[in-house]
């Protein structure tokens, strides 16, 4: 996965964003670095590439770039839930081999496939995985 410049600045901008609307757990919470600066739009743009058919593969290796960078399993279950969701929903059936492939081993996307619904081919296959085991969405929402 080679993300470009300009695709790596919105990974990294949408985990600023993520980790800035994260509450503080107690003592121990995490609490964002003041230096880092958001960009407003940065989740929109993401979301819009995540959402487009024409080039799943960029939306896919935003969602990998995230989890790669995730600094703990509160952040990989953020990504799974607003970013990866959305690109099986939309993309998964174009991302079917490439997803099949990177749950064997991918530790972090493993993780991230326990926390969200999937449908289509990439349900069946988390499913053999032995990763998921909600029902299929198929046909619900526009599912896949």
């Amino acid at each position: 996965m080679e993300l470009s410049d300009a695709d790596r600045v919105l990974v990294d901008r949408w985990l600023v964003d993520m980790r800035a609307r994260r509450k503080p757990r107690g003592r121990h919470g995490s609490v964002p670095d003041q230096q880092e600066q958001s960009i407003p739009d940065a989740e929109d743009k993401v979301l819009a590439i995540l959402m487009d058919d024409s080039d799943p593969g960029r939306g896919w290796d935003l969602v990998m770039g995230m989890l790669s960078d995730a600094r703990d399993d509160y952040e990989i279950q953020a990504i799974a839930i607003n970013a990866l969701e959305t690109l099986m929903r939309e993309n998964g059936d174009a991302l079917a081999e490439i997803f099949g492939t990177s749950i064997r081993t991918d530790r972090r996307l493993r993780e991230a496939v326990r926390h969200i619904f999937l449908s289509g081919k990439v349900a069946g296959m988390a499913r053999a995985a032995g990763l998921y085991d909600r029902p299929d969405l198929s046909g619900h929402n526009g599912g896949r």
